[in-house]
């Protein structure tokens, strides 16, 4: 008897076990699906071995991923494909659509090159995008077994792929990216008909002429978002999208750039390489602006290697204002949040801050980052009048003029400086955003310098504009000694 009601108990614990750990199964399948959905095409399908209710939900997913770099030993079967043959993931991708019963709305692929070679890709995206006529997103992305150096355009770039794509076969898109591919001649026929339906399109590692990219981008006048990577071929880029309320620029190298975008909210500018004076920036609606460069150690490479000069936050500063008379509009009052890298020892681009910073009504969230500089680099820089300009007073008081700004006034709220080294331009500039902004919040200082305690205590006792306050020093090394001063309850420090 006891025997029996250990028994029971235990297919009572069990029972009870089951039913707490399976209250997934519990939820609408509806929401399941679209769990389902976010999942690559392998993983969905295992879903149906975790209760016999998820069995068919995979077939329903909006999304399916077909991933060939996650299949079994992909270093191998590449290999031993011939070209006219078909593959294993050719025959993943049937067995699926032979089974799928949904309605999809996204899709992605990402392949090996053979998989154009044997003619398979252009199969599948041509039945997909034939077949599900709700399809509005699509993902296309060439893998290589064997990683390239990065970034890409030096001298051991990534490679590219041919894919010819078909007259019109991106018509019903809402969002497009391609990964690794060279786009030919006849590519911007495929996007005939996009016109104002495309509003997302994602081009990294790409390899294309002036002619294509710039036919691509004429003949998708509704873009929203649009990014622009690593890629190559081109010299002269040209957007006039109207619409457009996103751009990304990285790792390019181009002769000239002109940006006609209205309407532009954010704009992200990374390691771009571009004569300064070739930078043509309109628009009036910008909120975001986010400029970043490349390590020390790779600028040179890139400087070396290309004899393009890398655009720096200063340039596009003094090139798209008036403050040297090349543009008369100001594309920065309107921006909300800015996010640079800036050295603030060199009194040339602290100049150009300081007048853009005059030209922003409306600035609430400011980020600098203070670039390493290594050792031979400062000698140079040292010599170097084009950066430092002689002043009619010590470059001691530069921030400490009576120079009050809008934004200083009426509108920041947080500032954070990265890389603070604690030398006197860092110190000055920051002393003088403690001193006049009058509703700022929160000042950030992130450093990697043990020896900054002192600049940290001075700056923490300063007088305060703003009765909100706080100061926070962070650290990003472990081996930086900690700082323990601290004042009044309004402003902290941690490390």
């Amino acid at each position: 008897m006891a025997s029996e009601t250990k028994i029971m108990r235990k297919e009572e614990d069990e029972t009870t076990l089951h039913a707490s750990s399976d209250r997934l199964s519990d939820l609408p399948n509806e929401l399941l699906t679209m769990v389902i959905s976010s999942l690559s095409v392998a993983e969905a399908v295992r879903t149906s071995t975790l209760a016999k209710s998820w069995q068919e939900l995979w077939r329903h997913a909006e999304h399916l991923e077909f991933d060939e770099t996650t299949m079994s030993r992909p270093s191998i079967l590449p290999a031993k494909r011939q070209i006219g043959t078909g593959s294993l993931y050719g025959t993943v991708i049937s067995m699926v659509f032979n089974s799928y019963v949904g309605d999809l709305t996204s899709v992605s692929f990402k392949h090996f090159p053979r998989s154009i070679a044997v003619g398979e890709l252009d199969f599948w995206v041509d039945f997909v995008l034939n077949k599900f006529k709700k399809i509005n997103s699509l993902r296309l992305e060439c893998e290589y077994l064997v990683p390239e150096p990065k970034p890409p355009f030096f001298s051991m770039g990534s490679k590219t792929v041919k894919f010819n794509f078909r007259p019109m076969n991106f018509l019903n898109l809402n969002s497009l990216e391609l990964t690794n591919y060279t786009m030919t001649m006849s590519t911007p026929e495929a996007f005939n008909g996009c016109g104002w339906k495309l509003k997302i399109l994602k081009l990294k590692n790409m390899r294309m002429s002036d002619d294509v990219i710039n036919g691509v981008l004429g003949k998708c006048l509704g873009l929203e978002n649009l990014s622009i990577v690593e890629s190559k071929g081109f010299k002269t880029l040209e957007i006039n999208n109207p619409w457009l309320k996103f751009l990304e620029l990285g790792w390019l190298i181009v002769n000239e750039v002109d940006l006609n975008v209205e309407r532009l909210e954010t704009l992200v500018v990374d390691s771009l390489m571009c004569p300064p004076k070739s930078l043509k920036i309109y628009t009036v609606n910008m909120r975001i602006f986010h400029v970043s460069c490349n390590s020390i150690a790779q600028r040179m490479h890139i400087r070396r290697s290309n004899g393009q000069p890398l655009l720096k936050t200063q340039d596009i500063f003094e090139y798209c204002s008036d403050l040297l008379g090349y543009n008369s509009f100001n594309i920065f009052q309107n921006i909300l949040i800015a996010s640079i890298d800036l050295d603030l020892n060199n009194i040339r681009e602290s100049m150009a801050l300081s007048y853009i910073l005059r030209l922003s009504l409306c600035l609430e969230t400011l980020e600098i980052t203070i670039p390493p500089v290594e050792e031979d680099e400062c000698s140079a820089d040292a010599n170097n009048s084009y950066d430092n300009i002689c002043l009619s007073f010590p470059t001691s008081l530069f921030w400490e003029r009576n120079n009050l700004y809008n934004c200083m006034n009426h509108t920041l709220k947080f500032a954070t400086i990265k890389g603070f080294t604690g030398k006197e331009q860092e110190v000055k500039f920051i002393e003088h955003v403690i001193k006049n902004a009058t509703i700022i919040r929160k000042i950030t200082i992130i450093s990697d310098s043990a020896t900054i305690a002192k600049e940290a205590e001075a700056l923490l006792i300063l007088p305060k504009n703003s009765i909100y306050l706080s100061i926070v020093f962070k650290s990003e090394s472990n081996d930086v000694a900690q700082l323990t001063s601290q004042v009044n309850n309004k402003m902290s420090f941690s490390y």
